[in-house]
């Protein structure tokens, strides 16, 4: 077993062609069972919450027998929300694209015990989301796109968080499931047509996919064919890995987490076969 380390230095997106445009209408009321949680701190004017979108909530506790709290969110008014353990609240938020339009969100409360300690926190989900069809050759497709991190904009900031771009890939008229959820800079597949997003509007009005000379690898499918220059200047291409067993990490210098899992992987290359680590740009 050989095990190749690429440095990804600057990643490839493949050369876009035809463009799609997807004109988008931003429906509310529809909750997407896909949020974020922040912790509950305290700070010294009380305790205090940072949601996502730079949203800094202050937070007092209920008075009484109840184990609640009132969280206080700026705006223009601001307003004011009551919540028990596990009680969620629906909450308007101005967009921040100047249209005056005002979002909704779900806004909840938990609290646990954990190492004898109790723990609290917020968790924030869009309850909205902008929707339209895209038109491909001989296909059609609903598209749904989420302002993941609440701050009224739909852009690059949402995908950092979780996934926001959705594609009904079975038809059934839903978009729901891991497998129908991509990150706006994923290439991603449509009716047979690997796709990227192009250009997406802060309001939401419109979306732009371009066709991708890069197809998604797909998990138990063949590799990608790619061919690499190390910085040794030796050429590594996919046809020479073919009938043997090879373990391909692909990092990036700025990816903290990838870095950390290098030590992991040369534990297992020791373990298990030989290691070559040609350093290549991609």
């Amino acid at each position: 077993m050989k095990f190749f380390a690429f440095a990804c230095i600057v990643c490839a997106q493949g050369l876009a062609q035809t463009r799609y445009r997807v004109p988008l209408h931003v429906t509310p009321g529809t909750l997407q069972n896909m949020g974020t949680g922040v912790d509950i701190h305290s700070a010294p004017d009380g305790l205090r919450a940072s949601l996502p979108g730079d949203i800094q909530v202050q937070i007092e506790r209920l008075t009484g027998r109840f184990q609640g709290i009132v969280v206080h969110v700026p705006g223009d008014p601001p307003k004011q929300v009551a919540l028990l353990p596990d009680q969620s609240s629906l909450i308007y938020v101005p967009r921040a694209t100047g249209n005056g339009q005002k979002l909704p969100y779900m806004i909840g409360y938990s609290r646990w015990e954990r190492d004898g300690t109790t723990h609290e926190g917020l968790f924030w989900e869009p309850a909205c989301r902008a929707e339209g069809k895209l038109k491909l050759p001989g296909c059609e497709i609903k598209v749904a796109v989420l302002d993941f991190n609440g701050d009224g904009v739909f852009d690059g900031k949402d995908s950092r968080l979780g996934t926001t771009i959705g594609l009904d890939i079975n038809g059934d008229g839903r978009i729901f499931g891991q497998t129908e959820w991509r990150r706006a800079n994923e290439v991603m597949e449509a009716c047979g047509r690997p796709l990227l997003v192009a250009s997406l509007t802060p309001d939401g009005s419109e979306i732009v996919f371009a066709d991708s000379e890069i197809a998604p690898a797909k998990v138990d499918g063949p590799v990608p064919a790619f061919s690499v220059t190390a910085t040794d200047g030796e050429l590594i291409s996919s046809a020479e890995f073919r009938g043997n067993v090879h373990v391909l990490d692909f990092w990036a210098s700025w990816c903290a987490p990838c870095v950390a899992r290098l030590e992991e992987m040369n534990g297992i290359a020791a373990q298990y076969g030989t290691i070559s680590m040609p350093s290549a740009s991609m």
